[in-house]
Parts: C-alpha cells; structure tokens; sequence
C-alpha cells in the first residue's frame, strides 16, 4: 500500500533530478479531491513574495485507487511530469503565470498543449523510462473509471513526435508506444 513516507522519499529524489530546481520552495501536500490525482501550482500569496512557494498536491482518495497500483518508477514518472509544470511556472513572470493559468482552466486545446510540452520537457530532462512506464500502468489500471482512463489516454498521453529522441534512448520503441494507444 502507497504510503506518505514513500511518496514523500520518492518525491525528494526526483525533485533532486531537476537541477533548475535546486534552490526552489517546492513542498508536497496531500489532499483529498475528486478532479484531480496529482497536480502542481504556486501557492497564491507567494507570488508577491521575493521567492515563491510551489507545491505538488497528491489526492488522498486516489491511495486505494490509481496511486496504489503505480510501481515507484511509474510515481517518479508522475512526479517528473508535475516538477516540469513548475520548472515552466518559474519561468514566468506573476502577471504571466495568471493569465496561464486562466487560459488553462477555461480554453481545452491550450490546456492539452500545455500537458504536451511538460511531457516532452519531462522526458528531456532524463524522465524516458518512468513517464513511459507510467503511462503503460495506466492505460492497464483496473478499478479506474473508463471515461475518465480514455479521456486522459486521449488527452494527456506523450506525443511520440514529442518524446522520440529520449524514448529510444531509453529503449521505448514507436511500436510500443502505439499499442499503448490502443487501449
């Protein structure tokens, strides 16, 4: 069983993974939700503030569920993609980083390209393996509500042109990355 002493290990040693990250506030807090089963931000009062805090979120109503049935390979995959929205969110200025996230919540085609790019920074920032793998438990999740697997498979899934390079250096074929689209 998925645990917070586990995610909290396996999030400090990815996060280590990401030198543009060193020197961050980064916390990880769990909460429980229906929307979401992971996701990163910027705590809000710290935009005015000389160094912001940002926080990787894990819902507590997905231990029995979805996190329970990841490897830590895979939940390292999962952390790597929510560390590569916040290595975009330092880059971005505060009056940039609301109007993004206003555009994300309210306009779909740009809220995919986003998860798009964060994959591809993901797998170029030596994450190949465990995103790929994360992706192939998922497609593979039982118990998951299958609107919601297909509407993330659909949606949210590594785009092969995006991530070539790193997965076959990994060993990820484009054969193998298409069966996972057949799920």
């Amino acid at each position: 069983m998925i645990n917070t002493v586990t995610l909290n290990n396996l999030f400090d040693s990815t996060k280590e993974r990401y030198p543009q990250l060193k020197n961050k506030h980064i916390k990880l807090i769990f909460k429980r939700g229906w929307f979401f089963t992971m996701r990163s931000g910027i705590e809000f009062p710290s935009l005015w503030k000389k160094e912001r805090v940002y926080f990787v979120a894990v819902n507590t109503n997905k231990f029995d569920g979805i996190l329970s049935q990841l490897s830590e390979d895979d939940l390292v995959g999962w952390f790597g993609h929510e560390l590569g929205h916040i290595v975009e969110y330092n880059e971005m200025t505060n009056r940039k980083f609301i109007f993004f996230v206003i555009r994300y919540l309210f306009d779909v085609r740009f809220r995919f390209l986003v998860e798009r790019r964060v994959n591809a920074l993901t797998v170029n920032s030596g994450f190949a393996k465990e995103l790929i793998g994360a992706w192939e438990t998922f497609v593979n999740l039982e118990g998951v509500n299958k609107k919601y697997q297909q509407y993330i498979i659909k949606n949210y899934a590594p785009h092969w042109e995006d991530i070539k390079k790193e997965a076959v250096r990994n060993g990820f074929s484009e054969e193998a990355y298409n069966q996972l689209l057949q799920h």
